[in-house]
């Protein structure tokens, strides 16, 4: 039996929690095939890390765990509605603007 797709992308943020917090942008990608996730990852440029501890952290807005958890929520969302989707490349880019996240979907269909 196989995971449902929505359960794979909600194992995949859950996967990806640690990279993403502290970033203030970027993508997470997804890449799948016949309904299963073969690679995935976070793309974002380095500028866009704050390091824990870091001078004026506080004032810096940055992705938390709470945010990941919205992330996750948001991303299986979008999975959901597509159902007759099983193939091709997903992404999530994100910014972090004043205290919450913001979220654009981008999927590219395969056949």
């Amino acid at each position: 039996m196989s995971i449902p797709l929505p359960v794979q992308v909600d194992m995949v943020l859950e996967d990806l929690t640690e990279e993403l917090c502290g970033l203030k942008e970027g993508t997470v990608f997804l890449h799948i095939e016949d309904g299963i996730v073969k690679t995935y990852g976070v793309r974002h440029r380095l500028e866009n890390r704050v390091e824990p501890g870091a001078e004026g952290d506080s004032q810096v807005v940055a992705v938390r765990p709470r945010q990941v958890e919205l992330l996750r929520e948001m991303a299986t969302d979008v999975v959901k509605r597509r159902t007759h989707w099983n193939t091709g490349m997903m992404s999530y880019r994100f910014v972090m603007r004043k205290g919450s996240i913001q979220v654009s979907v981008d999927y590219k269909e395969q056949k």
